[in-house]
């Protein structure tokens, strides 16, 4: 029913080499099914350059990975630290690329400020937290415990839910969509945290989701990653948003709660499991 995509290239050498020099020691796996995007704490290599023992995000328990499936996660970025835009080689790379043409019948070289305001063009500001807002969803339940702002905040103590029967059987297209800066400009994201309730306190959680993005927060909207899946875990978890979005709007798109997902497993017990009509998480963390 659910998409899981196709079968993904091994990592070359660069890659490893940097999940080596990784400290602390993060990556993302580059699979498919549930773990598909979630990122590790790397934990040990067993040598034979074929397994590593991980932990994921959120679980408390270690797994073993093959090493072909594991991609670095990049050293963090400051709020709002501007970068390159997605796909170009490095802002000095840039410089001396343009620095390097000349035109004209003098042979003249551009002047240092046309080179900065050429690559203007090509920069972006990563994503910071505090300028994040929910602007508004596709449902909402009636409560004073759940509201688009809580949706941000980083407790436990409140949510974000969708509207009552928005998801029959426990599967629709539930969305809540997020301003990404202060000033409608795009913002890059790399990274998405996610904390929710699990089984059997949450039913309603959402179990797989994907993003969108659009320059306006009425679209139009295009998805803008792998579909994700959440472990049954109580503790944040996270995955990489890999190629990384560039957009001044998302939205995380709901496909279907933890209760469902857990009836198409086929568990005797699941079946006495009452399916929530709705959808939701505890919070998000844009990074």
């Amino acid at each position: 029913m659910f998409h899981r995509g196709r079968p993904l290239p091994e990592a070359d050498d660069e890659d490893l080499e940097l999940i080596a020099q990784a400290a602390p020691p993060l990556v993302w796996l580059r699979t498919t099914g549930e773990l598909s995007g979630h990122i590790a704490e790397l934990l040990t290599d067993d040598g034979s350059g074929r397994d590593c023992k991980l932990r994921v995000c959120g679980e408390s328990t270690s797994r073993c990975v093959r090493r072909a499936k594991l991609r670095p996660v990049r050293p963090t970025l400051e709020p709002n630290e501007v970068v390159m835009t997605s796909g170009c080689s490095s802002e000095v790379i840039l410089t001396r690329l343009l620095e390097a043409l000349e035109w004209g019948d003098a042979a003249q070289a551009l002047q240092p400020e046309i080179v900065s305001h050429i690559l203007s063009f090509l920069a972006v500001r990563r994503v910071d937290h505090e300028d994040v807002k929910a602007v508004c969803a596709s449902s909402l339940d009636v409560g004073p415990l759940c509201s688009l702002p809580f949706a941000l905040e980083q407790t436990c103590s409140n949510w974000w839910i969708s509207g009552e029967g928005s998801m029959p059987r426990g599967v629709g297209a539930e969305w809540i969509a997020f301003a990404l800066s202060a000033d409608g400009q795009p913002r890059r994201v790399e990274r998405i945290d996610m904390r929710i309730p699990p089984l059997p306190s949450g039913p309603l959680s959402v179990r797989n989701f994907h993003l969108e993005t659009a320059a306006a927060a009425d679209g139009p909207w295009t998805r803008a990653s792998r579909e994700y899946a959440t472990l049954n875990v109580g503790e944040v978890q996270s995955w990489a948003v890999s190629p990384p979005i560039e957009s001044g709007f998302v939205r995380v798109m709901c496909l279907r709660n933890a209760a469902r997902a857990k009836s198409d497993l086929g568990e005797s017990r699941a079946r006495f499991l009452p399916i929530s009509t709705s959808v939701g998480f505890f919070h998000v963390r844009f990074r």
